[in-house]
């Protein structure tokens, strides 16, 4: 199995007639104006292709970190039904943050690492404003 893409932002939608994805708001960097800091929505998404002698289904762990200290561990299912690629949408309803860091995301199956993704959480920086 080969990963494709795999992204986070703040919302994916899966349009039920056409089952065209939707991906909102892209997330790169998590920052805020303060600590802790709340984010209402966070989603993942996987595009998997399937290579020559992968089984349909297959179970996969998604650890997820912050500061190497694991805050998240989720069992995840690849189910490609016949087809020759699969999609996944986690959405993990609210994520709080303690402090500035580092969220890593990774996707295993057994020991092999699929997919990894580090986003920076920072602090952002102060707006001066200029007396007239």
């Amino acid at each position: 199995m080969k990963t494709l893409i795999s992204l986070c932002c703040d919302d994916i939608i899966r349009d039920a007639e056409t089952n065209s994805i939707s991906i909102h708001s892209i997330i790169e960097e998590i920052t805020g104006e303060g600590f802790p800091l709340v984010l209402p929505r966070f989603c993942i998404f996987y595009l998997f292709e399937k290579e020559n002698g992968d089984v349909n289904s297959k179970a996969h762990t998604l650890i997820i970190s912050l500061d190497e200290k694991e805050v998240h561990r989720l069992p995840i299912t690849v189910d490609f039904q016949d087809k020759g690629r699969s999609r996944n949408i986690i959405k993990i309803g609210g994520f709080a943050f303690l402090n500035p860091g580092s969220l890593k995301i990774e996707l295993k199956f057994e020991d092999q690492l699929l997919s990894f993704i580090e986003l920076p959480v920072n602090l952002r920086g102060t707006v001066k404003i200029q007396p007239k």
